[in-house]
């Protein structure tokens, strides 16, 4: 059972980078093979760090 729900976290968080990466200018940071299902790790060129958070207020 356990495993099952890491795989399903795993699928959902590659779907997500997936569609993120068709982006323009997006890069996925870190190792892509040894990394827990849950993280992911996504940087944006041309876009400073408080800037998406802006929209969430």
């Amino acid at each position: 059972m356990k495993w099952k729900k890491k795989e399903k976290t795993a699928g959902a968080r590659d779907k997500l980078e997936t569609s993120l990466l068709k982006l323009e200018e997006a890069y996925l940071n870190g190792d892509q093979e040894h990394r827990l299902p849950h993280v992911s790790n996504i940087s944006f060129k041309y876009v400073e760090g408080e800037g998406p958070d802006d929209g969430l207020q």
